[in-house]
C-alpha cells in the first residue's frame, strides 16, 4: 500500500512457504511514495521500473522499486532463517496460536493479571486525520472529520490544498503546468465558512481554518477530465505537518 492506495497487482515473490504467508508492506513516507507513484502505470496496480520519467527525476529509481518490492519477502527469510518450512514456535512469545502442539512456557513480559505474555513494542495506532476530502463534479468538498474533528485549542490550523489535472505516466502535481487552469481566475468559486482564504494562485489555495465546524467548497474545474487533489495542514498545536491526497 502506497499512502492509502492499494497497490493490488504487485507480485512479492514464488516460494511454497510465502504463498502461504501473509503480510503488508506499507509505504507512508512522503519522498518514498513521490518516487513510487512516479513508477506507477496509469492503473495505479503496480509499479513498471522502466517508464522514462523515473530515470528523469531519480538517479537509482529502479534499484528502490526493486528494494520495495521484495521488502516483505526478504523480511521473511530473515524470520525463518533463510529455511522454507514451518515453525510454530518461532513468534509463539508475541502471538497467541491456539490449535498448536507446543506445550513449552515462553518467556515473556507478564500482563498485569499474569495471564500471558504481552507485546512490549505496542504498534502506535494511526495519527487520526481531522480534515476530510470530498470529491465533486467539477472540484471539491474540505470538511471537519467526523471521527477526530479539530478542538477549539487545536485552532487556528493553516493548510494548502493543491489540484492538478492528471495525465497518461505522468505525476500530476509535479507537471502542472498554468495554461492548464489558474486558481486566480473568476470561474472558479470558493465558498468558505469558518475559515479565511490567504491566497489562491496557480493550482494552490492557502487559507486558515479559525472554527471546528469549517467548510471549503471549490468549483470551477473541467468535468472531462480527471482532478487530483492533495490536502496538508498543519496543527498549531503540535506543529506537526499532516497531509492527504
Amino acid at each position: 500500500m502506497r499512502r492509502d492506495l492499494l497497490i493490488g497487482e504487485e507480485p512479492i515473490g514464488g516460494g511454497s512457504l510465502r504463498q502461504r504467508a501473509r503480510g503488508l508492506t506499507l509505504i507512508d513516507d512522503p519522498e518514498l511514495s513521490k518516487l513510487l507513484l512516479s513508477a506507477e502505470e496509469p492503473t495505479h496496480l503496480r509499479w513498471n521500473a522502466r517508464l522514462p520519467r523515473l530515470d528523469e527525476y531519480y538517479k537509482s529509481g529502479p534499484a528502490v522499486i526493486s528494494y520495495v518490492r521484495n521488502a516483505m519477502a526478504k523480511l521473511l527469510e530473515v524470520l525463518t532463517g533463510g529455511e522454507q518450512k514451518r515453525d510454530f514456535r518461532l513468534l509463539a512469545k508475541y502471538f497467541a496460536a491456539p490449535g498448536t502442539n507446543a506445550h513449552t512456557q515462553f518467556k515473556g513480559k507478564k500482563s498485569e493479571k499474569g495471564k500471558g505474555p504481552v507485546d512490549v513494542n505496542p504498534i502506535p495506532p494511526p495519527t487520526p486525520k481531522k480534515m476530510v476530502l470530498t470529491p465533486l463534479l467539477d472540484g471539491c468538498k474540505v470538511t471537519p472529520s467526523k471521527s477526530s474533528p479539530f478542538e477549539r485549542t487545536d485552532l487556528p490550523v493553516t493548510a494548502q490544498i493543491e489540484f492538478a489535472y492528471e495525465g497518461l505516466d505522468k505525476d500530476a502535481f509535479a507537471e502542472y503546468d498554468p495554461l492548464d487552469f489558474d486558481l486566480s481566475d473568476a470561474t472558479f468559486t470558493i465558498d468558505a465558512s469558518n475559515c479565511e482564504i490567504a491566497s489562491r494562485a496557480l493550482n494552490r489555495i492557502e487559507f486558515t481554518v479559525t472554527g471546528a465546524d469549517f467548510e471549503l467548497i471549490v468549483k470551477g474545474f473541467d468535468q472531462h477530465l480527471r482532478l487530483r487533489v492533495r490536502l496538508n495542514y498543519t496543527e498549531t498545536r503540535y506543529a506537526a505537518l499532516v497531509d492527504t491526497e
